[in-house]
């Protein structure tokens, strides 16, 4: 049978419990079968544990009396009787018992007395999902995991439900949070978040919050910098890493670094247990038996330097010391400038896991500026230096015809392969390109993916925005206050190798055709 109530129209109640319960928007109002709000009666624990728990729960249907909720009181005899799923919300003070199992068999939307007073505090409403929510301590959050067991996946993702979080198999823009076990560039969600600057947390994130509320009953929100910064995974936890002919200094300044980042900094290395090798050379002992053994990273020191400036650990591959990129010098000689100003996402100093997924100062030619980052904050890597000079008058540089707003493709003569795929020049910028023709698309695609840069879908996602053609640009992406580049900042940022300053390159969109002369001979109508 079902929960004994007689069902009453919408009409007549009173407007909190409208809006709690969301009926506006369900279309209930004018239904005879309108949801209803329970809250299970419980006994007094005879455990003190839960006492606390069992005055919150008795105390907030009281609460809900006095805000006009119409709350109604079933007893557990009452919910165990229950023999279909209906609109009708229940509260349980906690999620687990008979109770709980029979209403999450028979498909019954339940929630814990935290969502209520979360909900009544805020003057919200509550939740719509269908699965079973707690508490909203992870409300906005957007879960993903990488590396861990289907089981424990499983396990948490349940939690992160609980707690008001969403769970995503993929990884997209949407997301806010990775959990992993560490910092393995071997999975492509870790790199894609280190793209992403998503901060990569431990799996004790979700539990210990999980455990905040039920043990403590604190329904804090934990999807803060603040509340991320106790949980990032240690840069380089699982690693084993061994130098080779690094100066006295280099060496002591690299087992630091690594050992603040929870690695192992070994002296010797060992075939079984050595995850990397860093070294400058492309010879000496270390070196040929790591090559040989083939199960060891070989990395130049600018690789550790690099991965605890950015944060994130960078690939592997782009630091081998046998890459012709450390030896081909840029068109016309020149070398990329070593004293750039980086301006990068920098949470608060890192918590007691050391060195981790965050961005700090190693002490080299660059700085980090400490920002707040939200789900719609971007890390920009920013060049400080300014263009010196320019080989090509500025008449070349943008071709417009007026009456077709249309920008000639200044990258369509580049050979896609002349970039050795290790370029970092776009390394944290998101581009939204518009207006790729036929045939263009995998050249786009390499660029993006080889420059170290982020495909935006969105252009409120993306950092800057590149016009390649079309007669027509959006307005709301000429008003979105991104940087709008022509074509020819991508080529000349791919022939220095290096992020060109803006100046030069913005997008001047084609002005309106002129109206038409009034003839003053034609009558007024």
């Amino acid at each position: 049978m079902n929960a004994p109530k007689k069902r009453r129209s919408s009409i007549g109640r009173s407007t909190r419990v409208a809006e709690i319960l969301d009926l506006e928007d369900e279309g209930a109002e004018t239904s005879d079968d309108v949801p209803c709000l329970f809250v299970m009666e419980v006994p007094s624990p005879c455990d003190e544990k839960y006492q606390e728990l069992f005055n919150f729960h008795e105390t907030l249907f009281g609460v809900m009396e006095r805000k006009n909720i119409e709350p109604k009181m079933i007893s557990r005899s009452q919910v165990l009787s229950i023999e279909r799923s209906s609109p009708d919300i229940y509260v349980l003070p906690q999620f687990e018992g008979p109770e709980y199992e029979h209403l999450m068999s028979k498909g019954c939307k339940v929630v814990g007395p935290f969502v209520v007073d979360r909900c009544i505090k805020s003057e919200g409403r509550l939740p719509k999902w269908r699965h079973a929510i707690y508490a909203l301590s992870m409300e906005g959050a957007v879960v993903c995991f990488s590396g861990l067991g289907k089981k424990k996946k499983s396990e948490l993702s349940e939690l992160v439900r609980r707690l008001g979080g969403m769970v995503s198999n993929d990884l997209h823009d949407k997301v806010t949070v990775l959990i992993a076990k560490n910092c393995n560039t071997a999975f492509p969600k870790y790199s894609e978040s280190a793209k992403l600057k998503l901060p990569i947390l431990r799996e004790d994130w979700i539990t210990e919050s999980w455990s905040n509320v039920i043990e403590y009953l604190r329904d804090d929100c934990v999807t803060t910098n603040d509340v991320f910064d106790n949980y990032r995974v240690p840069l380089f936890k699982d690693m084993v890493i061994t130098v080779s002919g690094l100066s006295p200094a280099e060496r002591s300044h690299a087992g630091r670094l690594v050992e603040a980042g929870r690695g192992e900094f070994s002296p010797e290395m060992k075939k079984s247990r050595c995850t990397h090798l860093i070294t400058n050379k492309n010879s000496g002992d270390k070196f040929k038996r790591a090559r040989e053994w083939g199960n060891i990273h070989i990395v130049t020191l600018k690789w550790l330097m690099r991965s605890v400036e950015m944060g994130y650990i960078q690939k592997e591959a782009h630091y081998d010391p046998e890459r012709v990129r450390a030896s081909t010098p840029t068109k016309g000689g020149a070398k990329p400038p070593d004293d750039l100003d980086f301006s990068m996402v920098a949470p608060a100093p890192s918590g007691p896991g050391g060195l981790n997924n965050s961005t700090i100062s190693i002490g080299l030619n660059s700085s980090a500026n400490t920002t707040s980052r939200t789900i719609n904050d971007v890390s920009v890597v920013k060049a400080s230096f300014m263009r010196q000079d320019s080989s090509r008058p500025m008449s070349n540089m943008m071709e417009m015809t007026m009456d077709e707003g249309r920008i000639v493709d200044a990258t369509k003569d580049i050979d896609i392969n002349t970039m050795t795929g290790d370029e970092d020049f776009f390394e944290g910028l998101r581009l939204f390109i518009v207006g790729v023709v036929d045939g263009r698309d995998g050249w786009w695609k390499k660029m993006v993916n080889w420059s170290g840069a982020t495909r935006a879908t969105r252009v409120e996602m993306a950092t800057h925005v590149v016009v390649i053609g079309g007669p027509i640009v959006e307005k709301s992406v000429l008003t979105s206050k991104k940087p709008i580049l022509t074509t020819e900042w991508v080529a000349a940022c791919i022939r220095s190798k290096r992020a060109m300053p803006h100046a030069d390159f913005v997008y001047t969109p084609a002005p309106p055709p002129p109206a038409p002369a009034l003839n003053l001979n034609q009558s007024l109508i």
